[in-house]
C-alpha cells in the first residue's frame, strides 16, 4: 500500500503526459498536488508543516536552477543559431 501512495504522483504526471496528453507544466502541477495531499493524508510519511513547507521551497529552489542552466542554452544556442555556426 505504502508503494502504491508513494508512486502515485509519478503514475498521474505520466497517464496525464502520456493517455490524456495534457501538457508537462499541468502534469507536474497535478503531480505535485496529489504529492501533498498523500503526504497530509497518510500516517506513513510524517511530515509535519514545516518540513512540507521546507520540502516545497528545496524542490522550488532546484526547479529555479535547472530552468536557468536551461535557459542559458537557449540562449546560446539561438546566438550561435544567428551567427551562422
Amino acid at each position: 500500500m505504502i508503494v502504491l501512495l508513494a508512486s502515485s504522483p509519478i503514475l498521474v504526471a505520466v497517464s496525464l503526459l502520456l493517455v490524456f496528453r495534457q501538457s508537462g507544466v499541468r502534469a507536474g502541477i497535478a503531480g505535485l498536488v496529489v504529492a501533498v495531499a498523500v503526504v497530509l493524508a497518510s500516517n506513513s510519511f510524517a511530515l509535519d508543516g514545516e518540513a512540507l513547507r521546507l520540502a516545497l521551497l528545496s524542490g522550488a529552489l532546484t526547479t529555479f536552477v535547472v530552468a536557468y542552466v536551461l535557459f542559458g542554452g537557449l540562449v546560446l544556442y539561438r546566438i550561435l543559431e544567428a551567427g551562422g555556426a
